[in-house]
């Protein structure tokens, strides 16, 4: 499991900033996620959970693709979605699924709000998906007004997403594919998570270093965990 850090440190923006913080979950439960991996997913999904409410996030929203129900800005002490038992989804929309999902972001957002979109799967997007030009001006869009893009896949699939929406690298995370390498991309996450928050209260850029936080000892606030 590898992360790519940017070097460039966070800048302050706001201080002793009162910005509502909203966890966005995209989860893939294609047939390939099944067994061991899925398992993971689940377990780090409910990690995320808990450390949202620890945080005091605003809402928690819940995309399990291709097959299950969306569970859209749910306040996070009333987190109802229940993840599916296996993974059986039949493809990988992973292209339409983000355009319906941040589309919904982008109406909702404010300048008081600050957007965790945090996109876990283990294959690329395999469903002819008709507006990608558009959805790369959406994820660009989304980016300049804060809301932080992360994506936790594959090798192959992590460069694409990379060379395809021009995502920080700073903001991917490689898994093995494998349901123990899964179960500790999520355990960086977890820790990424509460990182994260601390730096949307202090009023930092939060838009890139996701990971870096956890991978980079000399990281700000590194020992406040």
């Amino acid at each position: 499991m590898r992360t790519q850090p940017n070097k460039q440190n966070s800048t302050p923006i706001v201080s002793g900033s009162t910005f509502k913080k909203h966890q966005v979950f995209i989860g893939d439960a294609s047939g390939s996620m099944s067994g061991p991996k899925w398992d993971s997913l689940v377990e780090g999904y409910l990690s995320i959970v808990k450390t949202v409410q620890k945080e005091n996030f605003t809402t928690m929203s819940t995309i399990i693709f291709p097959n299950y129900e969306h569970k859209m800005f749910e306040a996070v002490n009333y987190v109802t979605a229940v993840l599916p038992h296996y993974a059986n989804g039949s493809s990988t929309p992973l292209f339409r699924t983000m355009w319906e999902v941040l589309s919904k972001v982008k109406q909702k957002l404010t300048l008081e709000d600050k957007f965790l979109v945090s996109i876990v799967t283990d294959g690329g997007d395999n469903v002819p998906f008709g507006n990608l030009p558009g959805l790369k001006e959406l994820v660009t869009y989304l980016i300049s007004k804060g809301v932080t893009i992360t994506f936790i896949g594959t090798e192959n699939d992590t460069q694409s997403m990379i060379n395809l929406f021009n995502l920080d690298k700073s903001n991917t995370l490689v898994h093995q594919n494998t349901g123990d390498s899964v179960q500790e991309a999520f355990a960086t996450n977890t820790r990424a998570l509460g990182m994260y928050s601390k730096s949307v209260d202090l009023g930092e850029d939060t838009t890139t270093n996701y990971f870096t936080k956890v991978v980079n000892p000399q990281w700000p606030h590194q020992n406040q965990q």
